[in-house]
């Protein structure tokens, strides 16, 4: 607690500032009461590693950068559609090819669209792999 008049802190029980002499018994009894303290923890949550001796362990992580395969129907049609944006590019993990449509289409003011949507039905036909060079699935 803090003396309302100088701004000391005060030890709890005490009523009297030491610095300067001011009555704190009216503070007192305004003070909220404390939290109760917290529940003990559950005897149901387990409290370490070893208690789920019995439970299978986690699946194996995927390697860092790996992606699931990437569906060529999703990639074509992003790229039909939203191309201008680099949307089909940027799905399949080609970001530089991405930015780059995304440039040619706004700094030609819109006449470098026929890039995405050729960019698109190649890759509705099959002949576009994601980053990772593994080919688009159906």
């Amino acid at each position: 607690m803090f003396c309302p008049n100088c701004g000391t802190r005060v030890e709890a029980g005490v009523s009297v500032c030491p610095t300067c002499s001011t009555n704190l018994a009216p503070h007192l009894a305004q003070m909220p009461p404390p939290p109760p303290p917290p529940p003990p923890p559950s005897s149901l949550a387990p409290s370490s590693p070893s208690s789920m001796a019995g439970s299978p362990p986690p699946p194996p992580l995927a390697p860092a950068g790996a992606f699931p395969p990437r569906s060529k129907i999703v990639a074509g049609l992003l790229q039909i559609f939203l191309g201008a944006f680099g949307a089909g590019r940027f799905y399949t993990g080609h970001t530089g090819i991405a930015i780059g449509q995304i440039a040619a289409v706004w700094l030609t003011c819109g006449i470098g669209w026929i890039w995405p949507i050729i960019d698109g039905i190649l890759m509705l036909a099959g002949q576009v792999s994601d980053s990772n060079g593994r080919p688009l699935q159906d």
